[in-house]
């Protein structure tokens, strides 16, 4: 957390892509993960001292982000460069020309967003800010009541596009109207265990929130058919070819020790042994 809280520039809220070292670039998904970072911290700890820390770095980088909001989206033309969305997914790798687009990524980075306000606050409660969490809460709820409008395809019955992350990532953040949950919910599943015969499909941002939605929702076989796959793509293949770190790329491409936000193994502690942080205590 000292490392990120090193490389934040408190003149414009910008946290670069990698820390300790300085990097040209950022992404919400990236530098955003202070936040979580620091809140994870606190609910398995207690500790007060990484909220602490971190909250004004969390509060400028969130009005970094902000100030790239247009008519209720993260906009990519606004934002900085190499404005990643979810990195990698399957068949939109480095190596296959296929990369999500921008209209994907707006998508992905505006639900993120939702997501990084909701943890401010968050840690602003713990904290007593009150507020830093009622402007959090006002953009909370916008973001959330234009998500809709502005993401969903009537023609397909999708946000934008049948992929995981796309479908995961509204839902997860409160995004999907109360009236479409169920039948969004119902696509989601869908999408896993028929269109991807029981694979993931996402990528290392959105296989976090993919799985953290699954758990929070109580779907444990579909993310027990997840981890049991050894078929590509999956951890299950990574390790039928020998690998003993985790892989940038379900495919091998790349960097093969970047385990970042695509790392399974919490859900065997959280899901399987049921063991829980409470965030109230």
């Amino acid at each position: 957390l000292v490392d990120w809280l090193d490389v934040f520039d408190p003149e414009t809220g910008r946290i670069p892509h990698t820390a300790p070292i300085h990097h040209r670039f950022e992404s919400p998904a990236w530098g955003g993960i202070v936040g979580p970072l620091a809140w994870q911290l606190y609910i398995f700890y207690g500790d007060r001292r990484a909220l602490e820390l971190a909250f004004p770095a969390i509060g400028a980088n969130l009005q970094r982000l902000q100030s790239w909001v247009r008519e209720g989206v993260l906009s990519m033309e606004l934002a900085a460069p190499k404005f990643h969305g979810d990195w990698v997914a399957p068949g939109r790798g480095m190596d296959s020309g296929n990369s999500p687009t921008v209209r994907m990524k707006e998508l992905f980075n505006t639900a993120y967003l939702i997501y990084l306000w909701q943890t401010y606050a968050d840690i602003g409660r713990v904290l007593g800010e009150k507020q830093e969490v009622a402007k959090a809460e006002a953009f909370i709820a916008s973001l959330q009541e234009s998500f809709h409008d502005n993401f969903f395809d009537e023609e397909s019955g999708y946000y934008h596009i049948p992929e995981q992350a796309y479908q995961a990532m509204p839902l997860w953040v409160g995004a999907v109207p109360a009236d479409k949950r169920d039948e969004m919910h119902s696509k989601l599943i869908d999408l896993i265990e028929k269109k991807c015969d029981g694979h993931v499909g996402t990528g290392l941002p959105g296989t976090t929130f993919l799985l953290d939605y699954l758990e929070e929702s109580d779907i444990h076989e579909t993310i027990y058919t997840i981890m049991n796959k050894e078929t590509y793509p999956s951890w299950g293949y990574m390790l039928a070819q020998g690998a003993t770190t985790i892989w940038e790329q379900w495919n091998g491409y790349w960097s093969q020790i970047h385990s970042c936000f695509a790392g399974p193994a919490s859900w065997f502690y959280t899901g399987l042994a049921g063991i829980k942080p409470d965030p109230e205590h």
